[in-house]
Protein backbone atom coordinates (compact mmCIF):
# COMPACT_ATOMS: atom_id res chain seq x y z
CA UNK A 1 0.00 0.00 0.00
CA UNK A 2 2.79 2.43 0.91
CA UNK A 3 4.46 1.61 -2.40
CA UNK A 4 1.26 2.49 -4.27
CA UNK A 5 0.78 5.78 -2.40
CA UNK A 6 4.35 6.82 -3.11
CA UNK A 7 4.30 5.55 -6.69
CA UNK A 8 4.72 8.32 -9.26
CA UNK A 9 2.64 6.40 -11.79
CA UNK A 10 -0.17 5.76 -9.28
CA UNK A 11 -0.32 9.42 -8.28
CA UNK A 12 -0.37 10.47 -11.93
CA UNK A 13 -3.33 8.17 -12.60
CA UNK A 14 -5.12 9.36 -9.45
CA UNK A 15 -4.63 12.99 -10.48
CA UNK A 16 -6.05 12.33 -13.96
CA UNK A 17 -9.01 10.45 -12.50
CA UNK A 18 -9.75 13.22 -9.98
CA UNK A 19 -9.81 15.79 -12.77
CA UNK A 20 -12.18 13.61 -14.77
CA UNK A 21 -14.48 13.37 -11.75
CA UNK A 22 -14.68 17.17 -11.45
CA UNK A 23 -15.43 17.45 -15.18
CA UNK A 24 -18.11 14.75 -14.92
CA UNK A 25 -19.67 16.47 -11.92
CA UNK A 26 -19.92 19.76 -13.83
CA UNK A 27 -21.53 17.98 -16.81
CA UNK A 28 -23.93 16.15 -14.48
CA UNK A 29 -25.09 19.34 -12.77
CA UNK A 30 -25.38 21.23 -16.07
CA UNK A 31 -27.69 18.53 -17.42
CA UNK A 32 -30.21 19.47 -14.70
CA UNK A 33 -29.63 16.19 -12.85
CA UNK A 34 -30.18 15.73 -9.13
CA UNK A 35 -28.13 14.10 -6.38
CA UNK A 36 -25.80 17.00 -5.66
CA UNK A 37 -25.59 19.29 -2.65
CA UNK A 38 -27.44 22.51 -3.42
CA UNK A 39 -30.79 24.18 -4.08
CA UNK A 40 -32.89 22.44 -6.75
CA UNK A 41 -34.15 25.85 -7.90
CA UNK A 42 -30.73 27.53 -8.00
CA UNK A 43 -31.17 28.23 -11.72
CA UNK A 44 -33.66 31.00 -10.88
CA UNK A 45 -31.30 32.70 -8.42
CA UNK A 46 -29.58 36.03 -9.14
CA UNK A 47 -26.43 34.30 -7.88
CA UNK A 48 -26.83 30.98 -9.67
CA UNK A 49 -23.19 31.13 -10.82
CA UNK A 50 -22.07 31.27 -7.17
CA UNK A 51 -24.51 28.48 -6.25
CA UNK A 52 -23.30 26.23 -9.06
CA UNK A 53 -19.64 26.55 -8.09
CA UNK A 54 -20.43 25.97 -4.41
CA UNK A 55 -22.48 22.91 -5.36
CA UNK A 56 -19.48 21.36 -7.14
CA UNK A 57 -17.20 21.95 -4.15
CA UNK A 58 -19.68 20.79 -1.47
CA UNK A 59 -20.70 17.65 -3.39
CA UNK A 60 -17.16 16.47 -4.15
CA UNK A 61 -15.92 17.27 -0.65
CA UNK A 62 -18.77 15.13 0.69
CA UNK A 63 -17.45 12.09 -1.21
CA UNK A 64 -13.95 12.64 0.13
CA UNK A 65 -12.17 14.41 -2.70
CA UNK A 66 -9.23 16.68 -1.99
CA UNK A 67 -10.10 20.39 -2.10
CA UNK A 68 -7.04 21.26 -4.20
CA UNK A 69 -8.04 18.71 -6.84
CA UNK A 70 -11.58 20.12 -6.86
CA UNK A 71 -10.41 23.72 -7.21
CA UNK A 72 -8.06 22.79 -10.03
CA UNK A 73 -10.81 20.95 -11.89
CA UNK A 74 -13.22 23.86 -11.49
CA UNK A 75 -10.76 26.44 -12.79
CA UNK A 76 -9.64 24.27 -15.70
CA UNK A 77 -13.29 23.78 -16.74
CA UNK A 78 -14.61 27.34 -16.34
CA UNK A 79 -15.51 27.36 -20.05
CA UNK A 80 -18.19 24.78 -19.24
CA UNK A 81 -20.07 26.77 -16.65
CA UNK A 82 -18.94 30.25 -15.57
CA UNK A 83 -19.92 32.46 -18.52
CA UNK A 84 -23.16 30.57 -19.04
CA UNK A 85 -24.37 30.85 -15.47
CA UNK A 86 -23.27 34.48 -15.30
CA UNK A 87 -25.57 35.20 -18.24
CA UNK A 88 -28.38 33.35 -16.49
CA UNK A 89 -27.75 35.29 -13.25
CA UNK A 90 -27.99 38.60 -15.12
CA UNK A 91 -31.12 37.35 -16.86
CA UNK A 92 -32.68 36.48 -13.50
CA UNK A 93 -32.15 40.02 -12.23
CA UNK A 94 -32.90 42.18 -15.25
CA UNK A 95 -34.30 40.33 -18.25
CA UNK A 96 -37.63 41.38 -19.75
CA UNK A 97 -38.53 37.71 -20.29
CA UNK A 98 -38.36 37.13 -16.54
CA UNK A 99 -40.94 39.81 -15.81
CA UNK A 100 -43.11 39.89 -18.92
CA UNK A 101 -46.57 38.39 -19.07
CA UNK A 102 -47.52 36.07 -21.91
CA UNK A 103 -50.33 36.92 -24.26
CA UNK A 104 -50.90 39.24 -27.22
CA UNK A 105 -52.52 41.94 -25.08
CA UNK A 106 -50.00 41.78 -22.25
CA UNK A 107 -47.67 44.72 -21.64
CA UNK A 108 -44.01 44.09 -22.53
CA UNK A 109 -40.71 44.98 -20.95
CA UNK A 110 -37.73 45.58 -23.23
CA UNK A 111 -34.50 43.70 -22.62
CA UNK A 112 -31.61 45.44 -20.81
CA UNK A 113 -28.99 46.88 -23.14
CA UNK A 114 -25.78 45.04 -24.02
CA UNK A 115 -23.58 47.66 -22.36
CA UNK A 116 -25.31 46.96 -19.05
CA UNK A 117 -24.57 43.25 -19.35
CA UNK A 118 -20.95 43.75 -20.41
CA UNK A 119 -20.21 46.07 -17.49
CA UNK A 120 -22.09 43.85 -15.04
CA UNK A 121 -20.08 40.85 -16.29
CA UNK A 122 -16.85 42.81 -15.91
CA UNK A 123 -17.53 43.48 -12.23
CA UNK A 124 -18.73 39.89 -11.67
CA UNK A 125 -15.44 38.54 -13.04
CA UNK A 126 -13.48 40.95 -10.84
CA UNK A 127 -15.44 39.84 -7.76
CA UNK A 128 -14.93 36.20 -8.74
CA UNK A 129 -11.18 36.76 -8.84
CA UNK A 130 -11.16 38.48 -5.44
CA UNK A 131 -13.03 35.55 -3.91
CA UNK A 132 -11.06 32.76 -5.61
CA UNK A 133 -7.74 34.48 -6.25
CA UNK A 134 -5.50 31.63 -5.06
CA UNK A 135 -7.24 29.06 -7.25
CA UNK A 136 -7.37 31.31 -10.32
CA UNK A 137 -3.70 32.26 -9.98
CA UNK A 138 -2.64 28.65 -9.52
CA UNK A 139 -4.92 26.76 -11.89
CA UNK A 140 -6.94 29.17 -14.02
CA UNK A 141 -6.66 32.14 -16.34
CA UNK A 142 -6.41 35.69 -15.00
CA UNK A 143 -8.60 37.74 -17.35
CA UNK A 144 -8.09 41.48 -17.93
CA UNK A 145 -11.38 42.22 -16.13
CA UNK A 146 -9.99 40.60 -13.00
CA UNK A 147 -7.07 43.03 -12.81
CA UNK A 148 -8.94 46.32 -12.68
CA UNK A 149 -7.54 49.07 -10.49
CA UNK A 150 -9.40 50.36 -7.43
CA UNK A 151 -10.28 53.55 -9.31
CA UNK A 152 -11.67 51.56 -12.24
CA UNK A 153 -13.74 49.38 -9.91
CA UNK A 154 -15.16 52.39 -8.06
CA UNK A 155 -16.12 54.07 -11.32
CA UNK A 156 -17.69 50.86 -12.66
CA UNK A 157 -19.70 50.26 -9.49
CA UNK A 158 -21.09 53.78 -9.65
CA UNK A 159 -22.13 53.30 -13.28
CA UNK A 160 -23.81 49.97 -12.43
CA UNK A 161 -25.63 51.46 -9.44
CA UNK A 162 -27.18 54.12 -11.69
CA UNK A 163 -28.06 51.54 -14.35
CA UNK A 164 -29.57 49.25 -11.71
CA UNK A 165 -31.77 52.02 -10.34
CA UNK A 166 -32.98 52.93 -13.82
CA UNK A 167 -33.72 49.31 -14.67
CA UNK A 168 -35.59 48.74 -11.39
CA UNK A 169 -37.66 51.86 -12.10
CA UNK A 170 -38.65 50.44 -15.51
CA UNK A 171 -39.50 47.08 -13.94
CA UNK A 172 -41.63 48.75 -11.27
CA UNK A 173 -43.51 50.74 -13.92
CA UNK A 174 -44.03 47.59 -15.95
CA UNK A 175 -45.28 45.62 -12.93
CA UNK A 176 -47.74 48.38 -12.14
CA UNK A 177 -49.14 48.29 -15.69
CA UNK A 178 -49.25 44.50 -15.69
CA UNK A 179 -51.07 44.25 -12.37
CA UNK A 180 -53.68 46.77 -13.43
CA UNK A 181 -54.62 44.67 -16.45
CA UNK A 182 -53.68 41.19 -15.26
CA UNK A 183 -56.90 39.46 -14.18
CA UNK A 184 -60.29 40.24 -15.70
CA UNK A 185 -63.19 40.79 -13.34
CA UNK A 186 -64.94 37.52 -12.44
CA UNK A 187 -68.56 37.79 -11.37
CA UNK A 188 -70.14 35.19 -9.12
CA UNK A 189 -73.23 34.13 -11.06
CA UNK A 190 -74.97 30.89 -10.13
CA UNK A 191 -76.39 29.71 -13.46
CA UNK A 192 -79.11 27.05 -13.09
CA UNK A 193 -78.24 26.56 -9.44
CA UNK A 194 -74.77 25.14 -10.22
CA UNK A 195 -72.04 25.40 -7.61
CA UNK A 196 -69.48 27.98 -8.76
CA UNK A 197 -66.17 28.52 -6.97
CA UNK A 198 -65.78 31.87 -5.18
CA UNK A 199 -63.96 34.63 -7.03
CA UNK A 200 -60.95 34.42 -4.69
CA UNK A 201 -60.52 30.71 -5.41
CA UNK A 202 -60.80 31.22 -9.17
CA UNK A 203 -58.24 34.02 -9.03
CA UNK A 204 -55.90 31.79 -7.03
CA UNK A 205 -56.21 28.96 -9.58
CA UNK A 206 -55.64 31.43 -12.42
CA UNK A 207 -52.51 32.78 -10.75
CA UNK A 208 -51.13 29.28 -9.98
CA UNK A 209 -51.58 28.17 -13.59
CA UNK A 210 -50.04 31.42 -14.80
CA UNK A 211 -47.04 31.02 -12.49
CA UNK A 212 -46.48 27.40 -13.57
CA UNK A 213 -46.59 28.38 -17.24
CA UNK A 214 -44.21 31.32 -16.68
CA UNK A 215 -41.79 29.09 -14.74
CA UNK A 216 -41.83 26.52 -17.53
CA UNK A 217 -41.19 29.16 -20.20
CA UNK A 218 -38.61 30.92 -18.03
CA UNK A 219 -36.63 27.71 -17.60
CA UNK A 220 -36.75 27.09 -21.35
CA UNK A 221 -35.51 30.63 -22.03
CA UNK A 222 -32.77 30.27 -19.44
CA UNK A 223 -31.47 27.05 -20.96
CA UNK A 224 -31.45 28.68 -24.43
CA UNK A 225 -29.57 31.63 -22.94
CA UNK A 226 -27.02 29.29 -21.34
CA UNK A 227 -26.25 27.60 -24.67
CA UNK A 228 -25.49 30.89 -26.49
Amino acid sequence: MEYLINSENFNKLRYEYEQKIVSWQIDWMRSDSGNWIGDDFFIFSPKCDYAFRKGIVDTLLAIGMNIDAIEEGIEKNTDKWREGYMRVAFHNIYSGHRFSSYGSDAPTLEEPNQEHYENWRKLRLYEYYIEHKDSVDKYGEVLPEMKMTEIEVTKLKKWLENEHEERMRKIEEYESKKNSSNIPEIKEIDYYGCDIAPVQELEKLYQEESDLEKNRKSKFLIMRLFRK
